[in-house]
């Protein structure tokens, strides 16, 4: 009974082979996925986050002493560009070899220039003149310095 299903089993398997060998042969290299999708675990722990510690990342991040603008008033925002961030950072980080995320971050700094300060660490990190690590879930990111650092380089960005 055993050696009936195993040559069930590889008829099918054959006939399956034809099938997409007559495909490939048809330049036709798509093929529909009858079998439900695979089941992917989530690779970030997200366990011990709290509630509290989003909110308390949030406020340190965003609210750094801070005077608070009346809704109804109309206020431009700052033209901050990565650019310049990326030349602040590489500024910074003549002297030093290693800083935190926070460092770069001034008291009256607004969102926009925290987001794009962040753009901008970003892009050194993709360009591989830092390395960046985080310890912690919302943590402070500290950075540094590559071997290959050249203080008097210019950094093309793909946007501005």
């Amino acid at each position: 009974m055993e050696l009936v299903e195993l040559l069930i089993l590889y008829k099918r398997y054959k006939e399956i082979a034809g099938w997409l060998s007559e495909r490939q042969e048809n330049n036709l290299r798509t093929h529909l996925r009858v079998a439900p999708p695979p089941k992917v675990e989530a690779k970030l722990d997200l366990s011990n986050l709290t509630l509290e510690g989003l909110l308390a990342a949030a406020e340190s991040a965003f609210t750094k002493g801070r005077k608070k603008e009346a809704l109804g008033t109309v206020i431009t925002a700052p033209r901050v560009t990565i650019r310049e961030k990326i030349d602040f950072i590489t500024k910074t980080m003549k002297n030093i070899q290693r800083m935190s995320f926070s460092g770069l971050i001034t008291d009256k700094a607004t969102r926009v220039e925290i987001v794009v300060t962040f753009l901008a660490l970003l892009e050194l990190v993709k360009r591989f003149r830092v390395t960046a690590k985080q310890d912690v879930l919302f943590g402070d990111i500290e950075f540094e310095r590559s071997e290959d650092w050249k203080d008097d380089e210019e950094i093309e960005i793909e946007f501005e």
